[in-house]
């Protein structure tokens, strides 16, 4: 009976081995790239600074930005992006007791400089048709008669109930 087990543990390691060759061959995912980033940073005791980083992502496009500045919170910088589809945008700024200024370069559709100011619109002056003003007419007028009465009816009238805050109304005596 041990021989017989024996022959069935060797018959069935050789039906494994023989079904490694047979299987397909493994697939190993090619390394996509995700794009490269760089970055610096730099800090002294007095409170000077600089940093600066650029990325480009794996389609292809690119920002970055830089910037450096002082204790008194002076500050120099600029960024840019740069789309794959070819528009670029940079921005170079300056912010200090003057402000912030910024100096802006693309090449994006509809950013062109023109002299808009400069364009004016003047109609022709038309002169307004002169009418006839209606006259007046002066109908007689009933003043209406005074509303004393109904008010002093409401006001010596016996108490109602009513929603709202009353100092007289709806207090319970204690006995």
């Amino acid at each position: 009976m041990f021989a017989f087990k024996v022959l069935i543990l060797a018959a069935s390691s050789v039906a494994l081995a023989k079904c490694s060759y047979l299987a397909a061959p493994a697939i190993v995912p090619a390394a996509v790239s995700t794009g490269v980033s760089a970055q610096t940073r730099s800090q002294d005791s007095l409170g000077n600074y600089r940093f600066a980083y650029d990325i480009v992502d794996h389609l292809g496009a690119r920002n970055g930005r830089s910037e450096s500045g002082d204790a008194l919170g002076n500050k120099v910088g600029s960024y840019s992006i740069a789309d794959i589809d070819g528009r670029v945008r940079r921005v170079d700024y300056v912010a200090d007791d003057f402000g912030f200024r910024a100096s802006i370069q693309t090449n994006e559709h509809g950013t062109a400089s023109s002299n808009t100011g400069g364009a004016s619109y003047n109609p022709p002056l038309v002169a307004a048709p002169v009418v006839a003003a209606a006259p007046v007419a002066a109908y007689p007028v009933a003043a209406p008669a005074p509303a004393i009465i109904d008010s002093m009816a409401k006001l010596l009238a016996p108490g109602v109930p009513a929603y709202g805050a009353s100092p007289l109304y709806g207090f319970a005596r204690k006995a």
